[in-house]
């Protein structure tokens, strides 16, 4: 995916700052050789420590952690506070279609059947969760309504042909909205596509909002609103934080460190 390549990428260069170089590999998310195998097969004749990137979809004990290599995870996950917020992300990505003049929104990129939506509401963690706690949540504190018929589970499928794809399935369901809340770009750039489609003018007719900025996001047509990765944050910390804990002149007691992120405003919301 495009954010966890551009992760990468960033994580490169802010090592390369500090003279050190990143051997990246990726796992199978969910399988027998995921992260559970990747911490538990961690070379450290080759590489000094190991930074993260947990997907949502693993299922890893406090026990996987401890492990004796430095270690940093990066992600919406619980790491047990053995190792290194998208509520308020997605409440400031829905608050601001609200402030825009949308009044009914509807999300691309649950992993949440709508029958179980009520179960979000005390998430502690996963990116979609998280977000769907924070859209919930800012509907909640405007006094808006939210129809849980607006939220089309995509599963694990974040492609721009799964955004186009529940997006068809949202128009065609008849039930009335005007922002789309979708929790990667990817999901965005696909219910852009869908929205044209259909002939629904953005934003005059539908507002549209992503999460990560990648690339492609300021140069779609029309561009983007997105709310901001902070990948130029978490990458320099990451690798502070590693290299800290490799240098090992002082001790580090694991800790959660976050960011504030932020709308980028183009396009596809209303000035």
């Amino acid at each position: 995916p495009p954010y966890l390549a551009e992760l990468a990428n960033r994580t490169i260069e802010a090592a390369r700052q500090r003279d050190y170089s990143v051997y990246v590999t990726t796992y199978a998310e969910g399988s027998a050789q995921g992260a559970q195998s990747l911490l538990r097969n961690f070379n450290t004749t080759v590489s000094d420590g190991m930074i993260l990137s947990i997907s949502e979809v693993e299922n890893l004990e406090a026990a996987d952690l401890d492990v004796d290599y430095p270690l940093v995870c990066v992600g919406a996950r619980s790491t047990h506070g053995k190792a290194d917020d998208d509520i308020q992300e997605a409440r400031l990505a829905a608050e601001y279609l609200f402030d825009h003049g949308a009044t009914r929104l509807a999300v691309v990129g649950s992993r949440t059947e709508p029958e179980h939506i009520d179960s979000v509401r005390e998430a502690v963690e996963g990116n979609a969760q998280l977000r769907l706690r924070g859209v919930l949540e800012a509907c909640a504190a405007r006094g808006a309504a939210f129809d849980s018929r607006l939220v089309m589970s995509t599963g694990q499928d974040w492609t721009i042909g799964s955004g186009a794809r529940i997006t068809q399935q949202l128009i065609d369901s008849g039930i009335p909205f005007d922002g789309i809340v979708a929790f990667n770009d990817q999901l965005a750039l696909g219910a852009l596509f869908t929205l044209a489609a259909n002939g629904i003018s953005v934003p005059d007719q539908m507002q549209v909002i992503g999460f990560d900025n990648i690339e492609e996001a300021a140069y779609f047509q029309p561009p983007l609103t997105t709310m901001d990765s902070c990948l130029d944050w978490i990458a320099p910390t990451a690798v502070g934080r590693i290299l800290d804990r490799i240098d090992g002149t002082r001790v580090l007691e694991p800790s959660y460190i976050t960011t504030q992120s932020h709308v980028i405003a183009r396009a596809t919301t209303r000035v």
